[in-house]
């Protein structure tokens, strides 16, 4: 089949993403303005908010990287390819996803903790096919999409209606907020080793809690055909189940990066809903 004007785009598009990356990264810091003008001609020809691309940060001259599982500000940590300060993400530069992973660059993202009526947390499985962690359970998790790194919620309802349906709007959510007491995302690093070349995640993930005014069993029922192709499976379960499954079958939740995110998450929702109490803050 002859290719439409469009497709014809989108490869080219994408093979121009791949060559600016890297010229990107061996000139960001001899010449800032090459990424800031790439980052204007991408964002203009080919970006739109989307899960397939996301603004790349470095870390900041002379600053102490965290460690895994450690809260981290991006705001003192992070600055744009092109030098800019965190909080000027809309003239950062937009990268691939699986660019800005294999180049182990800092990005932001989310891990949702989807709690039904009945607080039971959601857990996903990853479908068999996927390159990492494929056939383990974890949480709904997504990147920000360009225009989303400041705020984290936009992230959360995004890859809720994207990946379980569009139903899931304001309107079924009770609460909503960043888990953490200090507000602040938990650093996330793992490089997956020789067979995907070191490909390195290196994210400041926000911990948001969502509480949801319906059943599981409602939301198994609503979820939108399509919805869901990272994953093959949903269980919904209690926080206490959750531990103890941890405990139990470690190797169902991928690897200890994975592993002590979660312990770290699950201790903190527990914490929250035995208090009983909902105050989230800006």
């Amino acid at each position: 089949l002859k290719p439409s004007k469009g497709s014809l785009w989108k490869s080219l598009s994408a093979g121009l993403a791949l060559v600016f990356g890297g010229l990107i990264l061996l000139n960001v810091h001899s010449t800032p303005s090459f990424a800031r003008s790439f980052s204007k001609f991408y964002l203009s020809k080919n970006i739109k908010p989307s899960s397939d691309h996301l603004t790349a940060y470095k870390f900041r001259p002379n600053v102490s990287i965290p460690s895994h599982a450690e809260s981290a500000d991006p705001s003192k940590l992070l600055e744009n390819l092109n030098g800019l300060p965190f909080e000027q993400s809309s003239q950062g530069t937009v990268m691939p996803i699986d660019l800005v992973h294999k180049q182990k660059l800092p990005h932001t993202g989310v891990w949702i903790f989807i709690c039904d009526n009945q607080r039971r947390v959601l857990l996903t499985k990853r479908a068999p096919d996927m390159v990492t962690c494929p056939n383990s359970w974890t949480l709904l998790g997504e990147h920000s999409s360009v225009g989303e790194e400041l705020d984290p919620e936009a992230t959360v309802f995004r890859g809720m209606q994207e990946e379980i349906g569009s139903f899931l709007n304001h309107t079924l959510v009770a609460h909503s907020g960043n888990l953490m007491p200090d507000k602040m995302p938990i650093y996330f690093t793992h490089d997956y080793g020789p067979k995907l070349e070191h490909r390195t995640d290196r994210q400041f993930t926000y911990f948001w809690y969502v509480e949801l005014r319906i059943s599981g069993e409602e939301v198994l029922r609503r979820k939108e055909t399509g919805a869901m192709d990272e994953n093959s499976k949903m269980r919904w379960i209690s926080t206490t189940e959750l531990e103890a499954l941890l405990f139990q079958r470690p190797k169902d939740f991928c690897h200890g990066s994975v592993r002590a995110f979660f312990k770290l998450g699950v201790a903190q929702l527990k914490l929250f809903q035995e208090s009983r109490f909902v105050s989230f803050g800006s």
